[in-house]
């Protein structure tokens, strides 16, 4: 099963990163709207975001062959 960490994420944050398994799919969902990588070959990814208010919740799917993990932050300030 892949881990996955995302990086902390405040209001003036204009992106979403960090680590997980290489090559897996990853998956940040904010609200209603999602959003696709594969993360590169040493584990990284990163999606541009909009600045998001404080409190607003961005959930972070990694998956591979062996399963999935799922990480939720709220944004801070």
């Amino acid at each position: 099963m892949p881990t996955v960490s995302v990086n902390k994420v405040t209001v003036g944050s204009m992106k979403v990163s960090s680590k997980t398994e290489k090559r897996a799919t990853v998956t940040m969902t904010i609200g209603k709207k999602s959003y696709k990588r594969t993360a590169d070959a040493k584990g990284n990814y990163s999606f541009s975001i909009n600045k998001q208010k404080v409190g607003t919740s961005i959930k972070v799917t990694s998956k591979n062959k062996y399963g999935s993990s799922i990480k939720s932050i709220k944004v801070s300030k």
